[in-house]
């Protein structure tokens, strides 16, 4: 619900915003005429993902890279450059792919929910 809150947030107020996404049904309460959701990656459920998806994920991300001002990420790293800033947003750094995320380094803004964790992420 966060992602979502933020998603119209940011419509409702004049921004275009696309999201890159897993393939699945678009949800309903990402409608808005601003907001353009682009269910086209693939992601590893059931079992992990072959190497063939795995590049046709980086070149669906690089793709949609291209047509934008800003990247956001939630929770996962970022796997393309980008001439474009990337901000990731951390909830945890518990899992394997948040910390991923941290430690790929391919990010120019980080946001995190607590003090804790900003603490945590900083401490020398």
């Amino acid at each position: 619900m966060f992602v979502h809150g933020v998603v119209l947030g940011l419509a409702r107020h004049g921004i275009h915003v696309t999201v890159v996404c897993p393939e699945h049904p678009i949800d309903d309460f990402l409608v808005h005429d601003l907001v353009e959701v682009r269910p086209i990656l693939k992601e590893a459920t059931s079992r992990p993902l072959t190497i063939y998806e795995q590049m046709q994920n980086r070149c669906r991300l690089a793709e949609a890279a291209d047509d934008v001002d800003i990247i956001w990420t939630i929770d996962r790293d970022f796997p393309v450059p980008a001439r474009v800033p990337v901000v990731l947003t951390l909830q945890t750094i518990c899992y394997e792919l948040e910390l991923a995320g941290l430690l790929n380094f391919n990010w120019d803004a980080l946001t995190v929910p607590s003090q804790y964790l900003f603490r945590i992420i900083t401490y020398p």
